[in-house]
């Protein structure tokens, strides 16, 4: 999971990269303002100005947002407007929950199959 994770973070670190090139600006300072972006730092080496392409601000915004509530938060937000039984949906946040954390073990696992079964 954490693998999958650092993916992700890299993956919009190289986006915004790209977005930042297309603009023309080196690849340097545009992976520069991309991770200070997705990381939330507040850095800046020139690129991140009132007069910025428009694209590349909301680039920008939006990689800020996803750098501030982790992709895990993201994650169980998208899965829980995407399910459409709340049943099932608080199942899966949950063992998507507990997975994270560590504790979850395959006892635990049945345990919630028993207590909320699967609709068909």
């Amino acid at each position: 999971m954490a693998l999958l994770i650092t993916l992700f973070y890299l993956i919009l670190f190289g986006i915004g990269a790209l977005v930042g090139m297309f603009f023309g600006y080196p690849f340097i300072y545009s992976l520069f303002e991309s991770t200070s972006a997705g990381a939330n730092i507040g850095l800046s080496c020139g690129i991140t100005q009132p007069g910025m392409p428009v694209a590349l601000k909301i680039t920008y915004i939006l990689q800020m947002w996803l750098g501030r509530l982790e992709f895990m938060s993201v994650f169980t937000l998208l899965g829980f407007f995407l399910c459409y039984d709340k049943r099932k949906a608080m199942r899966r946040i949950t063992l998507i929950i507990l997975l994270l954390m560590g504790h979850c073990s395959w006892l635990l696992f049945m345990r919630m199959r028993r207590q909320y079964p699967a609709r068909s």
